[in-house]
């Protein structure tokens, strides 16, 4: 096989009933030439014989100890593209969104280390060139002042070089956060940025994803995420004077802090309300999320998210628990409409 365009790698447990759908979404992007890799990471269903039901020169199955930051880099280590990107196999891929790609693309012109084509019904209407210092910690940090959003794999694809020249690979340490780990550290080496109004990514709800069924607790992983965040940063940057990023930094910490409130702390739907409110309290007085709430300016943030962080900021803890119930059933809706 000659050399494919992309590499797609696709981590697998215990994805039997999704991973035909989402590798069938990569066949419907017309002629481009991929290299598909699913990596069964610990499957306890028949999530590798689903995989073996593909057979092809630019096919190929794997197989990695659990956890879904080892079974990317076995992906990346075996990757033969030029560029690589990853899917999720509950998700898929938005039909002919790689040919609008491969015909944007400049075959001799090496500068760009990252494209970002996001996610189906996405807000990006545009091109944009980030092409120095000052606009990409721009971009970062919009990235992470929505972290849910903007800080994750989803429809980013990396020049290969590029991440093998830089040692970029996924921390398997960490059980979350570990896309937005990634991400971050590769926006933070990288010389040149392009977004693109092109969709390629297509995310489906899934009920039995990590961040709705927790195997141990989002408090500690995320705690340990960013602090490994906080390190890259001290590493790449003088947080101590550069008062945008660090900033950023604390709004990143903010948004963690209500992932957590969201699918965890509250994750029960009938609570008792005074103790659910105390443990709000505890955490948002625990660090990193009580600096975070100290130090953070969050005027430039939206106004329904700038309310929470002001109730957090005042202490008022009930206001907080009334606008997290409501952000479950947003979600809740949410997912029922798709």
């Amino acid at each position: 096989m000659s050399e494919p365009l992309i590499s797609i790698v696709i981590p697998a447990y215990n994805a039997e009933n999704t991973l035909a759908r989402a590798v069938h979404s990569i066949c419907l992007n017309g002629t481009v030439s991929v290299q598909i890799l699913v990596v069964e990471n610990g499957s306890t269903d028949q999530t590798t014989d689903e995989a073996n039901k593909f057979s092809s020169d630019d096919f190929r199955v794997l197989h990695s100890e659990i956890g879904v930051s080892r079974a990317r880099n076995l992906g990346i280590q075996n990757a033969e593209g030029k560029w690589i990107t990853f899917l999720d196999a509950d998700d898929e891929l938005v039909d002919d969104s790689l040919g609008k790609f491969s015909q944007f693309l400049q075959p001799d012109d090496p500068t760009v280390d990252i494209y970002i084509l996001g996610i189906k019904g996405g807000s990006e209407k545009y091109i944009r060139n980030i092409d120095n210092k000052d606009k990409i910690r721009s971009y970062m940090k919009e990235c992470m002042y929505f972290p849910t959003k903007k800080a994750n794999n989803h429809g980013i694809i990396y020049r290969m070089d590029f991440l093998k020249k830089n040692n970029i690979l996924f921390d398997d340490r960490l059980n979350y956060g570990e896309d937005s780990e990634f991400f971050l550290k590769s926006l933070a080496y990288a010389q040149h940025i392009c977004v693109l109004d092109i969709p390629l990514y297509k995310v489906n709800y899934n009920e039995q994803s990590a961040v709705h069924h927790a195997n141990c607790s989002m408090v500690t992983a995320y705690k340990k995420s960013i602090y490994k965040i906080q390190q890259n940063f001290f590493d790449r940057y003088d947080l101590s004077s550069d008062k945008i990023l660090n900033n950023a930094l604390n709004i990143y910490i903010l948004n963690q802090l209500l992932i957590i409130l969201t699918h965890e702390t509250l994750a029960e739907k009938n609570g008792n309300v005074i103790r659910e409110i105390h443990e709000i309290k505890q955490l948002a007085n625990t660090e990193p999320f009580k600096h975070a709430v100290s130090e953070s300016y969050i005027y430039e943030m939206s106004s329904i998210t700038r309310v929470v962080f002001q109730m957090l900021k005042m202490k008022f803890y009930s206001g907080v628990w009334v606008a997290v119930r409501a952000r479950q059933t947003q979600n809740k809706l949410g997912s029922d409409n798709k």
